[in-house]
C-alpha cells in the first residue's frame, strides 16, 4: 500500500489498540486504552465497528451529540460475506452491477 505508507509517513498511528476513553479538550485530544495508557495529540481518526459504537464500549468526553447518538442508534449490523471468483472467459454482458432477485426483499445480492 505505497499511498497509505506516504500519507503515514511521520505520523504515530497505534494499531490493535482498545480504547476505553477519547477526551477531547480546548487543544487536541486524549485517548486511553484498556491498559491504562493515555496518548495526547492534536486529533485521532477513530475507526471502530459499528458494534463497538452501539454497544458504548468507548466513552466520550464530551457526550457525543444527540444527533450523532441517534444516527448510531438507528443504524443496523449485519453479516455479509464476500467471495471472489475468476472465470476463464467473460459470459455475462458488459455491465458495471449485476444483480439477483431473491425469495424475499432481505435476500439479494450484488456482483461488481
Amino acid at each position: 500500500y505505497p499511498i497509505i505508507q506516504a500519507l503515514a509517513q511521520g505520523l504515530d498511528i497505534r494499531l490493535n489498540q482498545r480504547v476505553t476513553k477519547i477526551a477531547r479538550q480546548f487543544n487536541g485530544v486524549t485517548v486511553t486504552t484498556e491498559d491504562g495508557t493515555s496518548y495526547s495529540a492534536d486529533a485521532c481518526i477513530i475507526t471502530v465497528p459499528l458494534g463497538v459504537l452501539k454497544a458504548n464500549i468507548i466513552k466520550f468526553e464530551p457526550e457525543l451529540p444527540s444527533w450523532k447518538s441517534s444516527a448510531i442508534a438507528d443504524l443496523g449490523v449485519g453479516i455479509e460475506n464476500k467471495i471472489a471468483m475468476h472465470f476463464d472467459t467473460v459470459f455475462w454482458p458488459n455491465v458495471e452491477v449485476l444483480g439477483m432477485v431473491g425469495p424475499t426483499p432481505k435476500a439479494c445480492g450484488y456482483f461488481l
